[in-house]
């Protein structure tokens, strides 16, 4: 195969907590905004939230044959003492998701497995929110 048909960019290349990171693995496929408010209330303390919109560029790379990915909203408060070489903080991320992460019934049909009890039960659905909140500890040295 000679054709470059999918282009992913380093999974350290970090733009969101949910999506990005922890869905998808990394950033492709994808159209995004990312509109940020950073403030610091002293200057040892501060904020940032963080809005990430997000579409496919070929919805029919995506599981629900969609082109939204889905919004997340990102809050992080953040200490930071430069001198001492100390950092903390606390993040909370939300993701809402778009029609590209569901899964058709019709995509599934004939490939769920044989080994489920339940005839009824189905791997196709319609995708739901998810959520994280995450705490960091930094020391330089």
């Amino acid at each position: 195969d000679d054709k470059l048909n999918q282009f992913r960019f380093d999974p350290d290349y970090v733009i969101d907590m949910i999506l990005y990171r922890e869905i998808l693995g990394t950033v492709t496929n994808t159209l995004y905004f990312k509109p940020f408010l950073h403030y610091d209330f002293v200057e040892s303390l501060g904020m940032t939230l963080d809005l990430v919109p997000s579409w496919a560029l070929e919805p029919v790379a995506t599981p629900g044959n969609a082109r939204f990915w889905g919004i997340e909203l990102d809050f992080g408060l953040h200490y930071r003492n430069v001198e001492e070489g100390f950092y903390a903080g606390i993040q909370y991320g939300v993701f809402f998701s778009g029609a590209a992460l569901n899964r058709p019934a019709n995509l599934w049909r004939d490939y769920e497995p044989a080994y489920v009890a339940d005839p009824e039960t189905s791997f196709s659905g319609d995708a739901k929110a998810a959520q994280s909140l995450q705490g960091y500890f930094l020391v330089q040295f």
